[in-house]
Order: structure tokens, then sequence, then C-alpha cells
């Protein structure tokens, strides 16, 4: 193998780096596609859902913190949550989604 001289160093850096441009331009319209249908799923929702959901994974609220904030039972809020998680992985994810148990991790 041989070494290159400056010319063809800048060269092959110059292709690496438009290759990089470019997917990293894929890359971005990957996110917005799929920011866009988060953003549909979440709306899919009613307000007292949607803020429950943020409130428990978004937000790191207990259950019972949830109860009282909106004025439920805990275990309503759970089902309510759950629900509305389950509608919202429809819009995102299809059929797909719809596993036996629904197990979701969110990550910042």
């Amino acid at each position: 193998h041989t070494e290159l001289n400056g010319v063809e160093s800048a060269c092959e850096r110059h292709l690496e780096m438009r290759q990089d441009i470019q997917n990293m331009k894929s890359d971005l319209s990957e996110l917005r596609r799929l920011t866009e249908k988060i953003d549909i799923a979440f709306n899919v929702a009613d307000d007292v859902a949607r803020s429950m959901v943020r409130d428990y994974y978004m937000d790191g609220y207990s259950w019972e913190q949830i109860s009282m904030r909106h004025h439920y039972s805990a275990r309503w809020c759970r089902e309510k949550v759950k629900k509305a998680v389950e509608d919202m992985s429809m819009v995102i994810f299809g059929m797909k989604a719809k596993p036996l148990q629904l197990s979701f991790v969110f990550v910042q």
C-alpha cells in the first residue's frame, strides 16, 4: 500500500467529507420523518392522556403524583396511559407495535 501525496490525500479527505455530509443529510431526513410521525401519534391522544404520558414518561412522576394532579385514581391513570401509548405506537410502528406485552423505554 502506497502513501498518498498531499493532493491525493486532500482529495480523499474531501470525498470522505462529501460522503459524511450525504450520510448526515440522510439521517436528518429520517429524523424529520420520525419526528413528524411522533407528533402525529402524540396528537392521537386526548389532552388528559397526553399530559399523563408526558408526566410519567418524560417528567418521571409516579402514578400517585399523576393521580393527584389529574384527580383520577392511579389505576385509571395507568390504564389511560397504557391505552394512549398503544394508540401512539400503532401510529408510529403499525401492526408491529402490538406485541404480547408492551414495554417502552424512553432515553434522552
